[in-house]
């Protein structure tokens, strides 16, 4: 591989890693998010109508920046009932054709 694109491909993993550590704690924040919207609407009765809109966002985002580390270090959730049986060449088009989505 020409080191060029050797150099492209370390950059766009380093990128991910430092996103996909940062948006961990994304979790957290939805978190927090979800039990404001519960002491709000529940305990103080005064619902906001824009915190499960929030949460809905930050969610979008654990999801879409996390997605990218998820792949890199092969830790995204796959069914493994037939997956294991399959050798690896199988299991590499599987990988391909499942990442689209």
């Amino acid at each position: 591989m020409p080191k060029i694109i050797r150099y492209y491909v370390n950059s766009i993993d380093y990128i991910s890693i430092k996103t996909g550590r940062a948006t961990m704690y994304l979790v957290f924040v939805m978190m927090f998010i979800l039990i404001l919207s519960f002491v709000t609407r529940n305990i103080i009765n005064i619902p906001l109508i824009w915190i499960i809109e929030m949460a809905q966002f930050v969610m979008t985002g654990y999801y879409l920046l996390g997605g990218g580390y998820s792949m890199l270090t092969d830790d995204h959730v796959r069914m493994d009932l037939i997956y294991s049986k399959f050798n690896d060449k199988t299991k590499a088009l599987l990988d391909s054709f499942t990442s689209v989505f």
